[in-house]
């Protein structure tokens, strides 16, 4: 639900935000769009909406809404009236503002297992990852099994590492994909069980089936660290193994 429940969020400041500045002027920061309202496709320096799970992995723990460029005082306001959280049809829950932290703040706060803010080498996938380009696996390697996967794991590489380097990361010294899904302490979840598809918008999805990585930089990085189809709204999303 973590997809579905950053992009309900979501519109839900959005609508707070709308009663303060108007419909049509409500700051970029907020929806990434200009304002004739055209998606700035190449300026992410909006808010994204990224959710961390409690221990067992089942429900949501905390939404971070991060404003890479941090967000002004005018602004903070909206946030402030975000009391309330609902899907259409179902219960409603209350929404609790942590405050406007740094990131070494939020380190503190948030689950160490699942903490989305820490500083490592080493990182792996907490939400599955979605393709933004076709995959390019060779006709020859579809007939058995074994080379079917291996182009599947050379050409999965290469796509992360592109996303990287084009969202200025420094190149990994190791890629390892996850195919299957994500273990938490005593639960598995494969990637299979998270929602893919978003609610509503569209942007640059191959398809729904999403897969997971484990990777190593030459030196620590801070996160967050999330990219592929939807990483505004908690997909492809990576948890700093802090152990590295």
């Amino acid at each position: 639900m973590a997809l579905w429940t950053a992009e309900r969020f979501r519109t839900i400041l959005l609508g707070i935000a709308s009663r303060h500045y108007g419909y049509n002027y409500v700051p970029p920061s907020f929806h990434g769009r200009d304002t004739t309202g055209k998606l700035l496709r190449h300026n992410h320096n909006h808010a994204s909406f990224m959710c961390s799970p409690d221990e067992t992995g089942q429900f949501i723990a905390h939404i971070l809404v991060h404003f890479p460029m941090g967000i002004p005082s005018k602004e903070q306001i909206v946030l402030m009236e975000m009391r309330k959280f609902w899907f259409d049809g179902l219960r409603s829950y209350r929404v609790k503002l942590l405050g406007f932290l740094n990131l070494a703040e939020i380190s503190e706060r948030l689950l160490p297992d699942n903490c989305i803010t820490g500083t490592s080498a080493l990182w792996e996938s907490l939400t599955p990852y979605l393709l933004t380009r076709h995959l390019h696996i060779k006709r020859s390697e579809k007939h058995l099994k074994v080379t079917r996967e291996r182009g599947l794991v050379r050409e999965l590489r290469k796509q992360l590492l592109l996303e990287l380097t084009n969202n200025n990361y420094e190149e990994p010294s190791e890629i390892k994909p996850k195919l299957t899904g994500l273990q938490m302490r005593d639960r598995f979840i494969p990637w299979s069980s998270f929602k893919t598809t978003r609610l509503k918008g569209s942007g640059r999805q191959v398809n729904s089936r999403g897969y997971g990585f484990e990777i190593e930089f030459p030196e620590p990085i801070s996160g967050p660290l999330s990219i592929g189809y939807g990483w505004h709204f908690s997909l492809g999303l990576f948890r700093p193994v802090l152990n590295s």
